[in-house]
């Protein structure tokens, strides 16, 4: 059974970035299988092969799989902003019980003809099975978008495939953030990042690393545009405010002021 990630990129940055996300694929999983469609000229030992399309369009409508684009059993799309720390060949293993597995985007939103409590998929880390189930979601996710952008005037495609899922047979796994951090927005994670996802100013490799350097409860944000030790914020306790305040409560102000440079040595040092 065929294993392999598959990549779409058109256009000079997207073809710079789909180059870094598969760098890093190659470094956790050496022996993977890598595919790219596009409609540039490009000639890289990181892809196994490279399958020409014209017609990409540099927008959301790139990233729309279509049935028979992968030559994988199960394959792993991956936007071209997308950058592995870990292995994740679990990806593939997940298929054995689903026919797909997606994380939830961060928006919130559902989609027209989806009742609550749906919310849309982020489709820029997909696994997925070749089957006929899935191949139906294709085909109508497709004509889904084509249709709302035509008559919606709804360009993202994460709507249509939410709807397209809603209305198939899909086996669908929904994934944890672990496997699709996205960068633009907030978020908090326990644990490892194993793919981060987004543009971030100053590197995706760079804002990996930031998020990866403590493993506890963590938040984050994006902090600062120009300065790599300090792009992202990460913030694992509660606020100096939060503390301040509960230990007059319980301690009163006295007790709180005689303890304050214990306590302000031990948060800074």
């Amino acid at each position: 059974m065929s294993r392999g990630i598959l990549y779409i990129a058109t256009g000079d940055q997207y073809i710079s970035e789909v180059k870094t996300s598969a760098e890093s694929a190659r470094e956790h999983m050496p022996g993977i299988d890598i595919t790219l469609i596009t409609d540039e000229t490009i000639d890289s030992s990181l892809f196994d092969t490279v399958q020409d399309m014209e017609g990409l369009d540099a927008d959301f409508s790139s990233s729309n799989l279509e049935p028979g684009m992968s030559p994988y059993d199960r394959t792993l799309f991956l936007d071209t902003d997308t950058y592995l720390t870990d292995s994740v060949h679990e990806l593939f293993d997940v298929l054995d019980d689903c026919d797909l597995a997606a994380a939830l985007s961060p928006s919130q939103d559902s989609a027209p003809g989806v009742p609550d409590p749906w919310i849309q998929y982020n489709t820029g880390v997909v696994s997925y099975r070749s089957n006929d189930s899935v191949r139906e979601l294709l085909t109508r996710w497709n004509e889904l978008y084509r249709e709302w952008r035509n008559e919606r005037d709804i360009v993202q495609n994460q709507p249509s495939f939410l709807r397209a899922v809603y209305d198939s047979n899909v086996d669908v796994f929904t994934l944890s953030d672990h496997y699709n951090v996205r960068l633009f927005s907030p978020g908090a994670i326990h644990g490892d990042a194993k793919i981060v996802h987004g543009r971030p100013e100053t590197g995706i490799e760079n804002a990996a690393h930031l998020i990866n350097k403590s493993s506890r409860w963590r938040a984050f944000y994006r902090n600062s545009y120009v300065s790599r030790y300090s792009a992202f914020k990460i913030v694992e306790d509660a606020s100096l405010r939060y503390h301040l305040e509960k230990s007059v409560s319980e301690r009163g102000v006295r007790q709180t002021l005689l303890e304050a440079p214990r306590y302000l040595s031990d948060r800074l040092f």
